[in-house]
């Protein structure tokens, strides 16, 4: 290449030479000041070597293609006066044989009016809401917005001059980025971002952030044109949040999905697979990416208040039903706790009870309760001070924007009422309580039946009783059935036959066992008042108390008057429960929770007696007799003692098996009233009032008859062998004309001591024997 003198001075400043690309960033860049692929022959001649792998000393390939060419450009100083230059080139390939000489055309001739013009540095700056002020209020303002729902970003430039927005001076590309922080090149969008500005001082741009984010921040480059360099801006910006749409209860069973199980759950109970997730706008999708770990606070006002974290599932006042502080105070420290989003590809939390240390959502009793949770620190980048600044509206979870542009500061799963119930009824602390000797009677009137003493718990799933379950909150009448579930060892039943412990026995036994009424008839009732041996009883709702009602059923044993039964002793495993359930039904059924203690009651089949007796007519003591019928029965167990006392029990005089009971007092039943038909009469006076299982009478008669003494007594002291409906006790009176000669005759007028030979049985005491007793003598 070379030019002519006295022209243009040609300074080679650079040589560019590609290859068969057109496009210039793959130009090869030459330059003179390295001589490099360069060979300067004279002053008026410049040589290149082109083509594909050409160096200084030889030249390339050119590869036969319509593309395939060469480019050599160079820079020339134009003089302060303009002379024409003629350029001409030449090409020569030697390997071809090829030589092309040719002259460069000119230019066209011009009249080149050319400005140097200064252009005001671009300051681009982004905001959320479309329109701004005049003052530029929202100027660098970024709301928080919802994860992948649309939004538009507005991008303004702005004149450094007096701030007000203008449109660049010339046509200028801003590429834009959502970025985690400002040195990072990824963009949260996945895909590039340019902004053309050419006549308008604002541009729009629309993006969906896939996921969610506690900050983000806009990173803007382009080129300064004034400065000939491109410009980066990102610290300079607001930073913003971009959060879930919301909080939703999520199922961990099976594949997953949003919570669609019953709102009636067991107090008690952790239930591993319901939890909580965030959730997108479409409320069926992840908000993937969301964590945190939500605690629940502990101010309820103050400064605090935007940015604490709530989980609260608390009781629901309902009227009439009485709360105490100390109730209160409990359920609050029970039922905090935690919520972990620990794992950023699933937005799935795993619920913990802050006290127990157990996972599972859970309530730690029963009644409505409301479960409510809110997130208000994942977007505490955008709250500012004072709070009406904020980028999103305090206190709110609307995901739709408010007129300004904003939506709410918090990620709220809005508040979700449970009703809980027990997981069951449990008898516990089950015991018997007897009330001194018992005796088998068929009146609950009895002031000696034992007492079957338990509670009937409302129990949650942790074994603990559901403290709400009381008068005027949660409690429900509640009906059990108690019967003998095992033998009662040595029990004959009223048939005279020693049961055995098989089915038909137990039927036998449960269908003389008695069940009374409760200590407090009006806390529970029977059902069926008219069948004793049923065991179905209901606890009326306003007996619980703190998750417990207190039951004290008087009980014992069909009696008949005419079939007497040795002793037997019932223990507290003898019972079991057939059922037990609230009105309401409970989630199982109930539970009897046996006694580890065992504790007992003694029956006795009991009666009043009286010999047959003789006496004179003007008067004589008779001795009744109050005891217990014990046929080979176990004395050492049965037959008790007076503290301080080891004799043997008195047998009743006359009789086989029937023992004087020391321990029976008037308490146990007394002969209310002696009914007799034949003139005979009582001095009081001279009487002994019952003491150790003993009293006496004395009787007198006009007359020297036989009469029958019948004693009015309690029905479970009377006994007639021969009549099963006797209604009283009855014993022979023969009164006899005194000082009367007869054969066996052993005692002179005022002497203890027998003629002939002593009476038998009189040999300590004759206050009870009549001057003509009928006693046999010992010759």
């Amino acid at each position: 290449m070379s030019y002519k003198d006295t022209s243009t001075n040609l300074r080679t400043s650079k040589v560019i030479i590609s290859d068969a690309r057109s496009n210039s960033e793959n130009w090869t860049t030459l330059t003179s000041d390295t001589n490099e692929n360069l060979n300067r022959i004279d002053s008026h001649t410049l040589e290149y070597k082109i083509g594909k792998n050409a160096s200084h000393a030889v030249g390339g390939e050119l590869t036969h293609d319509h593309r395939n060419y060469a480019r050599v450009q160079f820079i020339g100083e134009i003089e302060k006066e303009y002379k024409k230059t003629r350029y001409e080139a030449k090409f020569q390939n030697s390997d071809a044989g090829l030589k092309f000489d040719d002259r460069i055309s000119e230019c066209t001739p011009t009249s080149p009016n050319l400005k140097i013009v200064e252009e005001e540095e671009n300051d681009f700056y982004p905001r959320s809401k479309k329109d701004d002020n005049s003052n530029g209020d929202y100027k660098n303002r970024l709301f928080t917005k919802i994860a992948k729902k649309p939004f538009s970003i507005y991008i303004t430039n702005y004149s450094e001059i007096d701030g007000k927005a203008k449109a660049p001076d010339s046509p200028t590309d801003v590429d834009l980025k959502l970025v985690e922080n400002c040195s990072s090149e990824n963009s949260v969008l996945g895909h590039p971002v340019t902004l053309h500005f050419a006549s308008k001082d604002t541009e729009e741009v629309k993006v969906t952030v896939p996921r969610p984010y506690r900050k983000l921040h806009v990173k803007l480059k382009y080129h300064s044109k004034p400065k000939n360099q491109d410009v980066v801006k990102c610290e300079v910006f607001d930073a913003f949040a971009v959060r879930p749409a919301m909080f939703q209860l999520y199922d961990k069973s099976g594949s997953g999905g949003v919570y669609n199980g019953s709102s009636v759950l067991v107090g008690g109970k952790d239930y591993k697979d319901i939890t909580l997730a965030a959730y997108n706008m479409d409320k069926t999708t992840l908000a993937n990416g969301y964590t945190n770990t939500l605690i629940a606070g502990s101010s309820v006002t103050g400064v605090n208040r935007y940015t604490e974290n709530n989980v609260s599932i608390l009781p629901v006042d309902k009227a009439g039903c009485i709360i105490t502080e100390d109730t209160k105070k409990r359920l609050s420290e029970d039922n905090k706790l935690k919520i972990a989003f620990d794992n950023p590809a699933k937005a799935v939390g795993t619920i913990t009870n802050l006290k127990t240390n157990k996972e599972g959502f859970s309530f730690s009793d029963i009644g409505n309760a409301k479960f409510y949770v809110v997130d208000k620190s994942y977007t505490s980048i955008d709250k500012k001070t004072p709070p009406q600044d904020s980028d999103c509206v305090l206190d709110k979870s609307d995901n739709n924007e408010n007129t300004e542009g904003k939506v709410g500061c918090d990620i709220e799963f809005g508040e979700k009422k449970f009703g809980f119930e027990p997981n069951d009824l449990e008898v516990s602390e089950f015991k018997i309580l007897p009330r001194g000797i018992s005796y088998v009677a068929n009146e609950s009137s009895a002031s000696f039946t034992p007492i079957l003493s338990f509670k009937v718990k409302a129990r949650l799933f942790d074994d603990n009783p559901a403290l709400l379950y009381k008068d005027g909150c949660y409690s429900n009448n509640t009906r059990f059935k108690i019967k003998v579930g095992e033998m009662i060892n040595g029990y004959t039943d009223n048939n005279g036959t020693l049961l055995k412990n098989d089915t038909d026995g137990l039927a036998k036994l449960n269908s003389e066992i008695l069940f009374f009424g409760n200590l407090d008839a009006s806390k529970v009732e029977k059902v069926d008042p008219t069948s004793l041996h049923e065991g179905l009883f209901e606890v009326k709702k306003e007996a619980f108390k703190g998750g417990y009602a207190d039951v004290n059923l008087k009980f014992n044993f069909k009696r008949e008057k005419n079939m007497a039964k040795n002793p037997f002793e019932v223990t507290s495993d003898t019972f079991t429960f057939e059922s037990l359930v609230d009105a309401n039904k409970t989630k199982n059924n109930g539970n009897y929770k046996k006694p580890t203690t065992k504790t007992s009651a003694k029956f006795y089949y009991a009666r009043t007696y009286a010999p047959y007796y003789e006496g004179p007519n003007t008067g004589f003591k008779a001795k009744i007799y109050y005891g217990v019928y014990c046929n080979g029965c176990d004395e050492s167990k049965f037959m008790l003692q007076k503290p301080g006392s080891s004799a043997r029990w008195e047998e009743f005089a006359g009789t086989h098996s029937w023992y004087v009971n020391p321990l029976h007092d008037a308490s146990y039943g007394n002969v209310d009233r002696y009914e007799f038909s034949n003139h005979t009469m009582r001095d009081t006076a001279k009487e002994t009032a019952l003491s150790d299982g003993i009293s006496y009478i004395y009787v007198k008669n006009d007359r020297a008859v036989t009469d029958i003494a019948k004693m009015h007594t309690k029905n479970w002291l009377i006994y007639n062998e021969f009549d099963k409906d006797a209604t009283t006790n009855d014993f022979t009176l023969k009164f006899l004309v005194p000082n009367g000669d007869w054969a066996g005759k052993t005692l002179k007028s005022g002497s203890s001591k027998g003629d002939v030979g002593n009476v038998i049985g009189g040999e300590n005491n004759f206050n009870d024997l009549s001057d003509k007793t009928n006693r046999r003598i010992s010759w």
